[in-house]
């Protein structure tokens, strides 16, 4: 049963809908459309005299039949009460207007055929249904498809297939950025699309091209808009029961990944990032049909938009949320774009006052470059840093404490730094700030397409390192690399031209060195979890197991794609993996040149075991991963105070509480409805060995109120608002427990 478009005419009709006996066509056959009309007066004046079938097949003449008024012609199911007061569902039979396409009209398999309602009143009065009452954000016609063929959709049950409909100018608008054509085209590039998942066709959608080096490729991205009466639905197929139902969605696209010869790195990345416990957008593949024919492998894959911050990132959209924020300077800008702020919708996206919180934020730690600076000078030269340098210091160290969220930033780095993730600290991190709730700025994982090794140089053949590059600490391998003492050395070497930008956000977390610490424990914690210590079988490791499973679910249309669009990308300025690589030699090229090396290089070469290399935080210094997580430690120490809860690690060890517990600490009355007294602590929390942490009810009181330290705000975000909780007065004890359930701590 499709979805209702209207209201469309109060007088006669309230609405429309149609409900289709077959949800595709089949070649010379009739096929019977009902429309669901509910009819408002029954006045000879305002009647409905007449309702004919309007439809147009694969974009040829619009024609019109009669449609019949039928009792019982479809069923639906419905909810009432029973006689006992209780609400049941039932099957129940509706009048319709029955309509039949003849079979001579019905086109060929996978292509498009386009309906509506024209419905005439006593008075000789006509209108239409879809209403087309706004050509830029509404449907122009219902749709479906005749049946494909088993070459036109894909050839595993976990990869859904889009069909794309697209006529006229549009087919060569689609592949223009959208602000290029606007002028000239107002309406930009028109498409139709029908989710074969769903049986859903969603008209008038604007398609754009999508990227910027990447706009170069043969293959293309697009962007995809909604409309606002008919978002987009789906699901993430390939994730199985991880696969959630998304939210309706009105902006989207598909990401080409025509640089890739495996097609997996985003789809990894965000595998990984999201079974490590960051907010990551979703991007999985599909098959694209265009117009009847094959026309790529793609991924589906969020825009950073409002929708995202909300449905994928689970934030407060009233927050405010900014892409592309580069190295997070107070005067922002990047080569991937201009920063560009997402939320709150409140129509201001271009002022300087849209744009002041970030700037204002950032400047907080503007002096993190010129610290990190003059530390490297000093230690050049063998001298000590000037009283300035270090109240500078401290100064990012007290800005840290009180406005980052550090588990989420110390998740984010560790995770990029497994999947040597390397287009973020400089271009396409992007950022929210809790405004609402714990006052605290996080990082947002986005467009993960150099992950694993790839690089974005431009010609760079003559240096011999065409291919993936995972040990390579002159460039982006290192494991602190993302700050100002550890930047890409274009040059190869350490001396000389250091051409890449440190994050000051980062280098205001690196300065600290309690920090440094926290996260090297976060990281070795990732690596035990992901990619297994060197020796370990790739049939072993849960990255293999989801490249056996892409592999499984995509080959057959990688295949066609690859026979489709080519793979030799040496037309274009990007140079970053061998080219020519088989589908198969790609994969064992990422583990042979990715994953193996990259295990020795964190495991062995930064090792805290590694004496050859001196420890420190510079580009040849040894980062000093710490060994394996210990099994067993004495109990963490818990203590209610003012405001929230102390915890306190006796232990000389570090200890990664990502994913613990505690239990008794809140009053569900102060939660999002249906929560229970349980806060979990957020990936990335590590206490250090005899150092401590504040769970605060309300982050933003205790922060003012308290010098400068390590808090976790309570704060959730539920049920359209943020609420800050309160303590649980009847609670007789607060239980702390392991990730993996078992009580650690119960403090009566």
């Amino acid at each position: 049963y499709g979805p209702n478009m209207g209201p469309t005419n109060k007088e006669v009709f309230e609405d429309v809908g149609y409900y289709l006996p077959k949800a595709t066509a089949t070649p010379s056959e009739d096929y019977t459309i009902v429309l669901d009309v509910h009819p408002i007066a029954n006045d000879d004046q305002n009647a409905i005299a007449k309702v004919e079938l309007m439809y147009r097949c694969n974009f040829g003449e619009t024609k019109f039949v009669p449609m019949t008024y039928t009792e019982e012609v479809f069923q639906r199911t419905v909810e009432e009460e029973d006689e006992v007061g209780e609400t049941i569902e039932v099957d129940k039979m509706f009048p319709g207007w029955k309509g039949v396409i003849p079979a001579e009209d019905i086109p060929g398999n996978g292509l498009l055929i386009q309906f509506g309602a024209r419905i005439t009143d006593g008075a000789g009065r006509q209108w239409i249904s879809p209403s087309r009452n706004n050509p830029d954000d509404c449907p122009n016609w219902y749709g479906t498809i005749v049946e494909p063929t088993a070459d036109q959709t894909s050839l595993h049950e976990k990869l859904q297939t889009f069909h794309l409909f697209v006529e006229g100018e549009s087919k060569t608008l689609m592949d223009k950025d959208y602000a290029d054509i606007s002028k000239a085209h107002p309406l930009g590039a028109r498409c139709g699309i029908y989710d074969a998942q769903t049986n859903t066709y969603y008209d008038n959608v604007r398609i754009d091209l999508r990227g910027n080096t990447s706009a170069e490729f043969p293959k293309k991205s697009h962007g995809l808009r909604f409309s606002k009466c008919q978002p987009l639905t789906c699901k993430n197929m390939l994730e199985g029961k991880k696969g959630t139902k998304l939210k309706e969605i009105r902006k989207t696209s598909f990401t080409a990944e025509y640089a890739d010869p495996t097609f997996i790195r985003q789809s990894l990345s965000f595998h990984m990032w999201r079974n490590a416990g960051n907010k990551v957008p979703f991007h999985y593949p599909v098959r694209l049909q265009l117009n009847g024919e094959f026309y790529q492998l793609a991924f589906h894959s969020n825009r950073f938009t409002d929708e995202l911050i909300e449905d994928s990132y689970g934030l407060d959209p009233s927050g405010y949320g900014y892409k592309n924020v580069g190295t997070i300077s107070s005067s922002v800008g990047t080569t991937a774009g201009s920063v560009e702020k997402k939320t709150p919708d409140d129509g201001d996206e271009t002022s300087a006052a849209a744009y002041k919180p970030m700037f204002y934020w950032a400047k907080t730690f503007s002096t993190s470059q010129a610290v990190a600076e003059a530390e490297l000078a000093a230690e050049k030269a063998g001298t000590e840093v000037s009283a300035e340098i270090i109240a500078q210091r401290e100064a990012l160290k007290n800005t840290v404490y009180d406005s980052f969220d550090i588990p989420a930033w110390i998740n984010y780095l560790a995770m990029a730094r497994v999947t040597q993730e390397c287009d973020d600290i400089w271009a396409n991190i992007c950022l929210y700030w809790d405004k609402n709730g714990n006052d605290v700025w996080m990082p947002l994982a986005y467009d993960h397409n150099l992950s694993f090794g790839a690089w974005y140089f431009g010609d760079d053949r003559a240096t011999g390192r065409i291919g993936l590059r995972s040990n390579d600490d002159t460039f982006k391998s290192h494991p602190f690399y993302s700050g100002w003492k550890v930047r890409a050395h274009k040059g190869g070497s350490f001396e000389g031209d250091t051409a890449g930008s440190g994050n000051y956000a980062v280098e205001a977390l690196w300065q600290n060195p309690e920090i440094r610490q926290m996260y090297l424990r976060r990281l070795r914690t990732l690596m035990d979890e992901h990619l297994k210590a060197p020796g370990t079988a790739q049939e072993d490791t849960p990255f293999w197991d989801y490249v056996t499973l892409f592999k499984d679910v995509v080959a057959a249309d990688a295949e066609l794609d690859r026979a489709k669009w080519g793979d030799d990308y040496t037309g274009t300025v990007i140079y970053i993996w061998n080219h020519k690589l088989g589908w198969d030699e790609a994969f064992e090229d990422l583990w042979d040149e990715y994953v193996v090396p990259r295990r020795t290089h964190l495991y062995n070469t930064h090792s805290i075991a590694n004496t050859a290399k001196a420890i420190g935080y510079a580009s040849d210094k040894n980062a000093g991963i710490p060994e394996a997580h210990p099994e067993t430690f004495a109990p963490i120490l818990m203590e209610k105070i003012e405001g929230g809860i102390k915890l306190t690690n006796p232990n000389t060890d570090s200890i990664d509480l990502s994913g613990w517990t505690v239990e008794g600490l809140m009053d569900v009355s102060t939660l999002p409805e249906d929560s229970e007294d349980v806060f979990t602590l957020p990936p990335g929390t590590v206490l250090l060995g005899g150092k401590s942490l504040v769970l605060a009810y309300d982050r933003k009181t205790f922060v003012a109120n308290n010098d400068p330290c390590f808090v976790i705000g309570l704060a959730v975000y539920g049920d359209d608002k943020t609420w800050i909780p309160e303590p649980n007065a009847e609670a007789t004890s607060i239980v702390l427990k392991k990730a993996d359930g078992d009580v650690a701590v119960d403090n009566v």
